[in-house]
C-alpha cells in the first residue's frame, strides 16, 4: 500500500505543484520514450520531403524541431506486480518491483545532419526478495544519425547497446510490421543477465518520384547467462517502385550469417516480391513472399499485414514466417507468428491498445515452442512533459517435453521527458 500511495502523492504533486502550469510549454522538438513492450508499436514517421525513407530510432526524435543543440532529460517511475519472478514452471514466487529508470539524451539537428546520443539505467526494489534490490539492473545507450548530402540520398546509423536482468522489460519481436531479419525471440526467462548489442549503418537513394532503393546491413550480438553467445551479419537490398496511386511493388534480397555458439555458421538467402495495395482509403494490404534457401534447404519467407482505420480505432491482423534464433540456445529455428492490434482513443488523449500474439518455434537443436501473449495498455498524458501509463502482460510457454511457463505481469508508471533546446 505505500508503494501505491507514493505514486499518487507523486502524481497528485507534480499536477498541482505550485508555479508549475497546467499546460507546460515545451521546445519545439518532440520527446522521446524507451521502447516498451507493453505496447504496439508506434507507426513510422512520415517521410521527409525528397527522402525516400522516414528516419528511424532516434533520428526521428529530433525530425521537424528548430536546427540546434537539444537536451532531452527523462525520469520514469514504476510500479510492478509479477506472479512469476524467476519463470519457472513450478513453485512460482510473486512480488511488487519498484524501478527508478532516469536518462538523458542529446542531440544536434540542422537541415544536412541529425545527431542523438543517449543513455540510461534502471534500478530496482522488491518487497518480497530484498536480496534482489539492484541500483543498477540494467543499463542501456544508443546512437542514432541521419546525414542528408544531396536531396535524392540519405544516410543513416543506429548503434544500441543493453544489459539487463529482466528480459522482460525488452521489446519482443511481436509487432505488426515483420522484422527484415528475426532478431532474438525472447521467451520468459526470469532474471538472468542479458546483452543485446546492435549496429545497423544505411543508405536510400531516390532515382524517380515512384522509385527508390535501399540498402542496409545489421550485425546483432546477443548473450544471456547460462546460454549461448549468437552473432547476426545480415545486408539487405529493397528496391521499390509506385506504379499506381493504390499500387507499390518491391523487390528485396536479404543475407543472413548466423554464427551460434557451440553450432556451425549458417548461412540463408531469401529474394522476396512485395505489394502494397491500397483497397479502400481506410484499408491497406502488404504482401511479401519468397523462398528462403539455408545451407541446402529451402523454405518459404513470407509476410502478411492488413490495416484498417475506423473513426475509433485502428486494427491490424499480421502474419510471418521466417528464421531466426532463440536467446541463449544452440541452433536456428523456423518461426511463425500470428498477431493483432487494437489501437483506439475512447476520450481525447487516452489511448488504449491491446494485441494478441502466438509465435510457433521449432528447429533441429531446439524443443518446440508455442509462445502466447497478450498485452494492453492505456496511457494519458497529464502534462506536455508527463505521461501515466498502466500495463498488463500476459505470458505462456508451451515446450514440448519441458514444463509450461505462465507469468502475468502489471505496472503502472509516470513517465517524465522534457526535451529543451540548449541556448532557447
Amino acid at each position: 500500500m505505500v508503494r501505491w500511495l507514493a505514486v499518487a502523492i507523486l502524481l497528485a504533486g507534480l499536477v498541482g505543484f505550485p508555479g508549475v502550469p497546467a499546460r507546460a510549454e515545451a521546445p519545439t522538438a518532440p520527446a522521446p520514450r524507451r521502447p516498451a513492450p507493453e505496447e504496439a508499436p508506434p507507426e513510422a514517421p512520415t517521410p521527409l520531403p525528397g527522402i525516400p525513407i522516414p528516419p528511424t530510432g532516434g533520428a526521428a526524435t529530433l525530425v521537424g524541431a528548430s536546427p540546434g543543440w537539444y537536451l532531452i532529460p527523462s525520469f520514469f517511475l514504476t510500479e510492478e506486480f509479477d506472479d512469476n519472478i524467476f519463470a519457472t514452471s513450478e513453485q512460482k514466487q510473486w512480488d511488487f518491483i519498484s524501478r527508478f529508470s532516469p536518462g538523458l539524451a542529446g542531440g544536434y539537428r540542422s537541415e544536412p545532419f541529425t545527431l542523438l546520443l543517449s543513455g540510461g539505467f534502471d534500478a530496482e526494489v522488491f518487497a518480497r526478495h530484498p536480496e534482489l534490490n539492484d541500483a543498477v539492473s540494467g543499463w542501456h545507450v544508443g546512437l542514432d544519425a541521419l546525414y542528408l548530402p544531396i536531396r535524392p540520398l540519405a544516410f543513416g546509423l543506429t548503434f544500441a547497446y543493453i544489459e539487463t536482468n529482466t528480459t522482460a522489460t525488452l521489446p519482443l519481436p511481436v509487432g505488426i510490421a515483420p522484422t527484415v531479419i528475426a532478431p532474438a525471440t525472447v521467451l520468459e526467462f526470469g532474471r538472468r543477465k542479458a546483452t543485446f548489442l546492435t549496429a545497423a549503418p544505411s543508405a536510400a537513394y531516390q532515382f524517380t518520384p515512384l522509385t527508390f532503393a535501399t540498402a542496409t546491413y545489421t550485425y546483432t550480438h546477443d548473450t544471456i547467462q547460462d546460454g549461448e553467445s549468437t552473432t547476426v551479419n545480415s545486408p539487405v537490398l529493397r528496391l521499390s517502385h509506385q506504379f499506381t496511386s493504390l499500387d507499390t511493388g518491391t523487390l528485396g534480397y536479404r543475407v543472413a550469417v548466423y554464427d551460434i555458439e557451440g553450432s556451425p555458421t549458417r548461412t540463408s538467402h531469401a529474394p522476396t516480391v512485395g505489394w502494397t495495395r491500397a483497397l479502400t482509403p481506410q484499408t491497406k494490404l502488404f504482401l511479401e513472399g519468397g523462398p528462403r534457401f539455408s545451407d541446402g534447404d529451402v523454405g518459404p519467407e513470407v509476410s502478411a499485414r492488413l490495416e484498417q482505420d475506423f473513426r475509433w480505432a485502428k486494427l491490424a491482423l499480421g502474419y510471418a514466417r521466417s528464421e531466426g534464433f532463440i536467446l541463449g540456445q544452440p541452433g536456428i529455428v523456423t518461426t511463425e507468428t500470428y498477431l493483432g492490434s487494437i489501437v483506439m482513443e475512447p476520450v481525447k488523449s487516452l489511448l488504449v491498445g491491446v494485441g494478441p500474439t502466438i509465435t510457433k518455434l521449432s528447429g533441429k537443436q531446439t524443443l518446440d515452442t508455442n509462445f502466447y501473449e497478450l498485452v494492453a495498455s492505456a496511457s494519458y498524458p497529464i502534462l506536455r512533459w508527463l505521461t501515466a501509463r498502466a500495463t498488463y502482460r500476459f505470458g505462456y510457454v508451451e515446450q514440448l517435453g519441458a514444463g509450461d511457463i505462465l507469468r502475468n505481469v502489471v505496472s503502472v508508471s509516470l513517465e517524465a521527458t522534457y526535451p529543451y533546446r540548449v541556448g532557447q
